[in-house]
């Protein structure tokens, strides 16, 4: 759809003031319009009626960006389409990270005591508070191989509080981390 000009996929999914879609109405229109060629009903007074249906109007919005885009795909497929979010970060992971995330959810044994580093987008967060009432945080960092957790507390809450918040995600981060324990 973005190939053609003057046309993007952001005008199909903009919600007009009645909760519908650009979408909605060409599936209105065109079932409208089949019904009413198709039936060809009489009237009484002999004429045919013709059902009068107003074509769609492209609408006028801003197109997504590119990080948009993406996470519109992935939400209504379940994976991205045309580009991953790292793609412009594709050269710093390969050339920074050690490890990714499948390897790092399956153990930190064999990274124990070393430095290890990799990078991500902040596909999730959340605050929580813990059963003592101190906060802590939840990130969930995605790479091209999948997604791990990584829980701040204390002094890494605080420093990293920035975030946990909802626009946080989709924000690049290479982290950095010397693993002293196993999961």
């Amino acid at each position: 759809m973005d190939s053609f000009e003057g046309v993007h996929r952001a005008m199909f999914f903009r919600l007009e003031t009645d909760g519908t879609t650009l979408t909605n109405h060409m599936i209105k229109y065109g079932n409208q319009k089949n019904n009413g060629t198709d039936t060809s009903q009489a009237s009484l007074f002999g004429g045919e009626d013709e059902i009068e249906v107003s074509e769609p109007q492209l609408p006028k919005v801003e197109p997504w960006s590119n990080i948009e885009q993406l996470n519109r795909e992935k939400e209504v497929v379940g994976f991205f389409i045309s580009g991953h979010p790292l793609d412009p970060y594709k050269l710093v992971i390969e050339h920074k990270s050690t490890v990714n995330c499948i390897q790092l959810k399956a153990g930190l044994e064999p990274f124990k005591n070393r430095e290890v580093t990799f990078g991500g987008i902040i596909a999730g967060n959340e605050v929580r508070e813990s059963k003592t009432g101190n906060k802590f945080g939840k990130l969930i960092i995605e790479d091209y191989h999948g997604t791990v957790e990584i829980m701040l507390f204390g002094k890494d809450f605080l420093e990293y509080i920035r975030f946990t918040n909802i626009e946080a995600r989709g924000t690049f981060c290479i982290y950095s981390s010397k693993s002293s324990r196993t999961l």
